[in-house]
């Protein structure tokens, strides 16, 4: 959903983010690196175009398979637009 792609990218609070996705249906996973859980669950609840497109995906059966998964960044090797995005979090 590019309305989604559009406001993550403004939010201050994400370390990081990319879209991930098969043509001709871009980006239908983002995986993102946020602060903290309120933050992630701030954006993901919240009245928008994530919100909506998940109670889209639900209501119209959209997906055979779909999958939310949070994991905790442990540590990280070399650079992505060269530099860390978790730097950002150190940083706060």
């Amino acid at each position: 959903m590019p309305g989604i792609s559009a406001v993550i990218g403004e939010n201050r609070d994400v370390l990081f983010k990319i879209g991930i996705g098969e043509v001709p249906l871009l980006h239908q996973v983002t995986f993102s690196i946020w602060p903290d859980l309120s933050s992630m669950a701030a954006f993901a609840r919240a009245d928008g175009p994530h919100a909506r497109a998940i109670k889209a995906v639900r209501e119209n059966n959209w997906f055979r398979e779909e999958l939310y998964a949070r994991f905790s960044v442990i540590d990280e090797c070399g650079a992505w637009g060269g530099g860390s995005p978790l730097s950002r979090k150190a940083a706060a």
